[in-house]
This record gives C-alpha cells, structure tokens and sequence, in this order.
C-alpha cells in the first residue's frame, strides 16, 4: 500500500483548487471596489459611508450579542448533557439530536413564528381564558429588537450539533475510566467532567465552535424571518446592499464584508483567550472536590423539545387549515386545498432542491472519499482548518466573491454554478464526519486482504466500503439536509431562476401567506428526513447476508 494509485493524487490537487476558488473570488471582490487609489477620499469614501450609516453600532452590537450568547448557551448545554449521556451509555440523546439536526433552520424558524407570534398558536391556546385577549396582542415577540428569537432558533439548531462533535470527541479519551478514577479519589462525577473532561473536550470541539460562532454572526436567512429589523443584524444589512445593483452599494457591501470578517476573527481570539483562561482555572481546581451550583438540565431539554415539537405541529395545522380565527385554539374548518396547490406551485422548487441537492452531494462525497483515501494511502494528516475554511469565513463574504467571479465569467445564473455554490459548504460537513472515521480505520484489515491477493480497488469496494457504509450514508444524509437548507448560495448564484424550497419558504413566510409556508417548510423537512430514514436502514441492506 506504500504505492498509492496515481489517479488518487488528482483529489486533493483539484479539491484544493476548488476549495480555494472561492476564497480567493472573496478576497478580490472584496478589494476590488476599495481599490481606487487615485485619490485618498475615493479609497475613504466607502468606509466613511459605512461608519455614517444609520444605526450601524446597533446591528453590531446585535450580530456580537445573539452569535456569542447562542454560542455559549449552545455549548453549555451541549457539554452538560453530554457529561450525564456518556456515563449511563443512553443512546436516547443522540438519536433526538440527529432528528433536530436534518430539521432545515428555515422550517424550524417558520414553525416557531406561527407558533410563538403574538397571533401565534401558544396565545390562541390560552386565550381568552387565560389571557382575556379577543385579538392580538401589540406585541414584538418576533422580530424583535433583542434578538432574542433569532438566538431561540439558533440555540435549538446549534446544541444537537455541538453535543454530537462532543460525544464523538468524549468517545476517544476514555470518559467512563476517568470518572471512574475522579470518583475513587472523593471527587463528584460532575466535577470531574467539568474541570477534566472538558478541557480535553474543547481542544478538539475548537473547529466545530468556530462554525456555530462564524454561522451566528453571519446568518442572513433566519435573521430575516426572526432577527430583528430596524436596525438589522450587520448580515442582513450588508445582504441587503449586496441586492442592490448601484457601484455605490457595491463598495458598501464589501466595506461592510470586511467589517464582519474581522468581527469575526476578533471573536476566534475572543474565544482563545477565554479558553486559555477556564483551561487554567480548571489547571489550578484541585482540592475541590464538591459542587455547590448546579442548574437543572431536564426542564431546558423539554422545553427546546416541546418547542420542536410544537413548531412542527402548528406548521402541520396551518397546512390544512382553511378558516382560523384568532380566539381559536384550533381552525373551525379544514381544507387539504393548500397541498393539493402545493403540487403545482412547488413542483419546480421541489424538483431544483432534490437536483441541485443530489449533484452536489454525489461531487463532494466522491471527492471526499477520494481525498482520504489518498491520506490512507499516504498517512498524510492534512489540517482541516483550510478544507473547513468555507464555514470559518462569513457565509455571505463567500457568496459576494461567488456572484463576482460568476459575473465576470458570464455564468452566474446557472445550474452548474449553483452546484458549486452548494459544494462550497456540504465538503466542509463530509470532512467534519468522516475525517475521524476514516483515520481511525483498521489498516490491517486492508494488508490482509492485500496479502491475500485482492487488488486495492477490490479491498476498497469489498471491505472498506461495507464496514464504513453507516458514517457514509449519514454523513451524505447530513450534507443533503444542509444542502436542501441553503438560502445564500442558492439565491446568490442562481439570480433567482432555481427556487428551491429554501428559498420559496422564506418567501412565503416573510410574507402574508402562512398556509403555503407551513406547507413548503413541510415538505423542505419530510424530505431530508426522509433521506435520514434510508441511511438509517441502508448499511443493514448492504451488509445482510453478503460475505466480505
């Protein structure tokens, strides 16, 4: 296995291309505009502009505060329940995270606004007995000026996330027997997790933090359904000047990319120092052995539980619902109408989603596969920090580059460049799965098999494949949830001729429209779900009864 196939060495030369493309698109079409120097306030002018402009330090202020108190609370809660998980070995935890993680933001987002809105589900439940409301209520529950719905959603999305990176990173330092050893020397079990543990932990849950954070500060999406609007978070402002086709706005907008990616690099080492501090106090925690402070964790999962469930049940009211007062708990007639409609009016969006969403995954799979293969080949460990780059970066900075290469190349508003835009960030999520489980593979299996005279295609389809099948599929499963939720690159590439479901449901539910966006942020979650499903079942069908 020393001689690696020559066809092998093609992947992470054309994957390294491809992964710097965008970045380097990013950096000129951000210093393009900013670039004249021909005089010193025509290189200004933009940045004095940004500065001036109305409510700026708000939508700051309010990108920095729902990011890192998301993030946080994310984290927190992440680590805590993974702390009780591991030791009891339930299996429970990880199977509702998975569910809650092939959830699209976008439908999660729009249930949550019928459901907490003041004409909402939860006050038409309780009202008038509770509430003596007869009509809504003048209330800013949504949308409202502290972000505290954006960073609702944003917990809800982002702690099955961080918990399932955490589990998978608890599992390779022996939790039980450190625990286990904590406990013989009179130190409680969470006291061990915290101050051991947990250091161990975020070393390794550094990358997957640095995503959730970069994801906060950038969301464009949710912010428009849940964020708050005058002033907007700093995403969704500068989103709104990449829209407008002026030079002016143009040179705005990459003033303003440029401010969001140096506020988020401030946060990365925000985020080290702080680091650096919780790893020294718990260095230097010693000697106490007992923890007076503890906070419930059972009530806060059932309520983000209850919240899912309950988001998803008024999206399934409203799909059939025909007449709904306010005062109503439920509607007082029914329809199936809406679904019928949706045949019709979502046919195109469902056809582009599931095209666009299985071509790109089919790419980065194969392009992933092949580039590790090519590590095992080599025992090369590249760093992920360049190949994870795309969700490390703001989202939008990479689409401003994007939709200006695409321009110059005269492509923008094609399939193909759509496609790519939707590889950009599911590889990213196929090397955060399938790195650690391809690293720590049984190589002997492969020598073997070698020896015993199988070829190394042969070893790869037979063997490597059948007994690495289940991260496979889940791992294609989760790139196509994130493909099938991608608002961004869809509409940034595609000049808006592909709509897909992400970009219809954010459409209708921006709107007056509730039942045909309970309806498309449906089918936007059967159908990743259902993708789940079959890679749940899968690796059984392909391992049963078949000899390697």
């Amino acid at each position: 296995m020393k001689n690696s196939p020559f066809l092998l060495a093609l992947f992470p030369v054309v994957l390294f291309l491809a992964g710097a493309l965008p970045i380097l698109a990013a950096l000129l079409a951000l210093t393009q505009p900013l670039s004249d120097i021909s005089t010193l306030n025509t290189f200004t002018q933009p940045w004095a502009l940004l500065f001036q402009w109305p409510g700026l330090v708000r939508s700051i202020g309010l990108s920095l505060w729902s990011a890192i108190a998301a993030t946080l609370i994310s984290l927190w809660l992440a680590l805590a329940l993974c702390g009780q998980v591991i030791p009891c070995a339930s299996g429970t935890a990880r199977a509702i995270s998975s569910a809650i993680l092939a959830m699209p933001h976008i439908a999660l987002a729009t249930g949550l606004i019928l459901l907490l809105s003041p004409s909402g589900w939860l006050l038409r439940i309780i009202s008038p007995t509770l509430t003596s409301f007869v009509r809504p209520p003048d209330w800013t529950i949504v949308n409202d000026p502290y972000a505290l719905s954006l960073i609702l959603l944003l917990v809800i999305k982002e702690t099955p996330f961080l918990f399932l990176m955490a589990f998978n990173i608890a599992g390779r330092i022996d939790v039980v027997r450190q625990i286990q050893a904590g406990n013989a020397l009179g130190y409680h079990s969470e006291k061990v997790w915290w101050s051991l543990l947990v250091p161990q932990i975020l070393v390794a849950l550094r990358l997957p933090l640095f995503c959730v954070l970069a994801f906060g500060l950038s969301a464009v999406d949710i912010a428009i359904l849940l964020g708050p609007q005058q002033p907007t978070t700093l995403a969704l402002l500068v989103w709104q000047w990449i829209s407008e086709p002026s030079m002016g706005n143009q040179s705005l907008a990459a003033a303003g990319t440029l401010l969001l990616i140096v506020i988020t690099l401030v946060c990365f080492v925000a985020w080290r120092y702080a680091e650096k501090i919780w790893l020294k106090y718990c260095r230097n925690a010693y000697g106490r052995r007992r923890n007076t402070w503890r906070i419930p964790l059972t009530p806060l999962w059932v309520i983000g539980i209850l919240l899912t469930l309950g988001a998803y049940t008024v999206l399934f009211v409203w799909s059939v619902a025909w007449r709904w007062p306010f005062s109503s708990s439920f509607p007082l007639q029914w329809t199936y109408d809406y679904w019928l409609t949706s045949i019709h009016q979502l046919s195109a969006p469902i056809i582009n989603s599931l095209l666009i969403a299985c071509m790109a995954n089919l790419l980065s799979l194969v392009m992933c596969v092949g580039f590790l293969e090519w590590q095992f080949y080599t025992r090369r460990n590249t760093n992920l920090w360049l190949l994870l780059a795309p969700l490390l970066i703001p989202q939008i900075s990479l689409i401003f580059g994007l939709q200006h290469m695409a321009a110059w190349l005269d492509v923008i508003g094609l399939l193909p460049s759509v496609i790519f835009a939707h590889m950009v960030f599911v590889v990213p999520y196929y090397f955060l799965s399938l790195s650690g489980t391809w690293q720590t593979f049984d190589s002997r299996l492969i020598y073997t098999a070698q020896s015993l005279g199988k070829s190394p295609w042969a070893c790869f389809w037979r063997i490597k494949i059948r007994l690495l099948s289940k991260p496979l599929v889940l791992s294609v499963a989760l790139g196509f949830a994130v493909s099938m939720g991608l608002y961004l690159p869809t509409l940034g590439l595609g000049a808006g001729r592909f709509p897909t479901l992400a970009t219809e449901t954010v459409a209708y539910a921006s709107g007056i429209d509730r039942r045909m966006a309970a309806v498309a942020a449906l089918w936007q979650t059967f159908i990743p779900l259902l993708v789940y499903g079959i890679a749940l079942f899968l690796p059984f069908i392909l391992t049963r009864n078949k000899k390697l």
